[in-house]
């Protein structure tokens, strides 16, 4: 009887040990030595860890995009333009591994995770931590930026060609793109000279620069003169606020004093400010006044009318007088606002 007891001790401290075992698996080499791993002359790699392993991927991650500074293209790549020449083939924006989770794609940059794979994740279970290590293949990588930068520059080239000799908006439009394309541009050129400095070199085209892109949207600006028009704008702020927010830009803006004088001029800003002179009080005795600017952005060449807004509002006070400054103060900054987000909204939607 205590030789079978004896047995079943044994068994079950057999069975026991199995699982403590494996949860003491051997760390791997690339845990604390990454290069050992993917050799340094190959490969750029990091090691992310945490507790959760989509965590750890995403510190790897970024650990990779810390060796080349600052994100490429962030905000740039949101626009409407961008999107559709991405789609069109025309432009190359991103590109990601099909080794990264959908989940830890959207906690980084896009730009974070170009030519970059999650190559192995090990957890320490004495320790409750994942470790991940993602790596970049410098050779793989470099194809892929000479790639996208040579699409790129491609295109800039074919809007450069366009908008030559056109002082138009749509030329504007289209130099405005090149500019944002070139932004993008130049920052896998400045990615490409961390993984290859022979061949950014290769590939570096000063004209094409955001630079010089912008210089040749500024000249071109100052060739398109456009007229603006406010009427009952007793004291020329809503005009000037107009003004300034349009040659702001660099265009050559001249203000009208009636629309005679509009002869001559492609493009015209005409505006009508009305209800200031109606100061009612409201129910807390204050004077108020609602505004409203009904006006558009006009091609006198066709008639159409390019940018068609309307900008309304209040302001309250406690004096008649007072309420006047006040409506004025807050026209200019919703035109400076409102009006500068529909002119944007007006180049975003130029077909490329």
């Amino acid at each position: 009887m205590r030789r079978l007891v004896r047995r079943m001790l044994l068994v079950a401290l057999c069975a026991l040990s199995v699982p403590a075992a494996a949860s003491k698996a051997k760390m791997p080499k690339w845990v604390t030595s990454p290069y050992k791993a993917y050799p340094a002359k190959t490969y750029f790699a990091a090691v992310g860890s945490s507790t959760n392993r989509a965590a750890a991927e995403v510190e790897a991650i970024r650990g990779i995009s810390a060796l080349f500074g600052q994100s490429v293209s962030s905000t740039t790549v949101s626009s409407k333009r961008m999107t559709q020449a991405q789609e069109d083939g025309k432009v190359a924006v991103t590109t990601s591994s099909a080794s990264i989770d959908d989940g830890v794609l959207r906690q980084v940059d896009a730009d974070d995770v170009i030519a970059v794979e999650v190559k192995d994740a090990w957890k320490d279970e004495s320790r409750a931590t994942w470790y991940v290590i993602a790596v970049m293949n410098k050779q793989s990588a470099a194809s892929v930026y000479t790639s996208m930068i040579t699409q790129n520059q491609a295109e800039i080239r074919s809007l450069l060609e366009k908008a030559r000799n056109d002082p138009s908006f749509e030329s504007y439009a289209m130099l405005d793109f090149a500019e944002s394309v070139a932004v993008v541009t130049d920052g896998y050129l400045k990615r490409l000279a961390v993984i290859s400095p022979s061949g950014a070199e290769s590939l570096s085209a000063p004209e094409l620069s955001a630079v010089s892109v912008h210089a040749r949207l500024r000249e071109l600006a100052a060739l398109i003169p456009i007229a603006v028009l406010v009427n009952a704008d007793s004291n020329g702020r809503v005009a000037k606020a107009f003004s300034e927010t349009v040659a702001e830009r660099g265009f050559n803006v001249v203000d009208l004093a009636n629309m005679s004088m509009a002869s001559g001029y492609r493009y015209l800003l005409h505006a009508d400010v009305a209800n200031l002179e109606q100061v009612i009080t409201d129910k807390r005795g204050l004077f108020v006044i609602d505004f409203t600017i009904d006006g558009a952005f006009t091609d006198l060449s066709t008639g159409e009318d390019l940018i068609p807004f309307n900008i309304s509002g209040s302001e309250g006070s406690k004096t008649a007088e007072n309420v006047k400054v006040r409506v004025y103060a807050t026209m200019e900054k919703a035109v400076r606002q409102r009006f500068n987000t529909a002119f944007n909204g007006y180049l975003d939607g130029f077909a490329m």
